[in-house]
């Protein structure tokens, strides 16, 4: 049988989804090898997990080459451009097409979307993969996967995440630029480079959110109770 042939592999983003699916996946008994794309740009308190969840489990961690890029950051500098809600170029070439290009295809990558989100599972087979979400097969919902997390002992991770992704929230992007002011800086750099382009090429001005980032969130602003665990839309990438 050709489908008992193909390998397993697990989409690993370093969130409370993708944890929980390893553990579980794990428990069923299931064989599977573990991927995170390390594109360099995820928030660190991620990096940070996946670099500690690494030490205690198999997770094979790969880099892109996009162009002879492999920090999303570095080659949006470059290039001068922001992350697109749109196209989702960001995501396509520093996440989905590594991770494609890693896998042994003909084989079957398991998502870790939960049952709250089963609207975003469309069946589908492209180019040999064929995907599976046992979290929403099984009924298991964010607060399920963050108890699977718990049971074995797991710290809960943050909501996995590019810091300059333009998916998040004000206030996602307020709690960076209290906790990480270097990566606000960075975003700010990259809005200001963006423009001069656009000022060069006689274009409109673009910005992550609806206007510059530094006029959005001001030091004065302060986090409302709980938004360190405020969640932001996912990023529709299936990784």
């Amino acid at each position: 049988d050709d489908e008992e042939n193909m390998k397993n592999y697990l989409s690993f983003g370093g969130g409370v989804n993708s944890v929980a699916l390893y553990l579980l996946m794990q428990d069923m008994g299931i064989d599977f090898e573990a991927v995170y794309v390390d594109h360099g740009c995820d928030w660190p308190e991620t990096i940070e997990y996946v670099k500690s969840f690494s030490t205690r489990y198999q997770l094979t961690i790969i880099k892109p080459n996009f162009c002879g890029f492999d920090n999303l950051y570095e080659y949006s500098m470059s290039r001068r451009i922001l992350p697109d809600i749109i196209r989702r170029w960001c995501t396509d070439n520093f996440k989905r097409k590594p991770f494609n290009s890693y896998v042994d295809s003909p084989c079957f990558v398991f998502i870790g979307y939960a049952s709250d989100e089963a609207k975003r599972a469309k069946i589908s087979t492209k180019g040999g993969i064929e995907y599976r979400w046992p979290l929403i097969e099984e009924g298991i919902d964010r607060e399920g996967c963050k108890k699977i997390i718990r049971d074995h002992g797991e710290e809960v991770p943050i909501k996995s995440g590019c810091f300059l992704c333009p998916f998040q929230r004000v206030g996602q992007f307020r709690l960076l630029r209290r906790r990480h002011p270097d990566l606000f800086c960075k975003i700010e750099k990259l809005e200001r480079a963006k423009n001069e382009r656009a000022d060069e090429e006689g274009l409109s001005h673009r910005y992550l959110l609806r206007k510059p980032i530094g006029n959005l969130i001001q030091d004065k602003q302060r986090a409302l109770p709980g938004m360190e665990d405020m969640e932001y839309p996912p990023c529709e990438c299936g990784l």
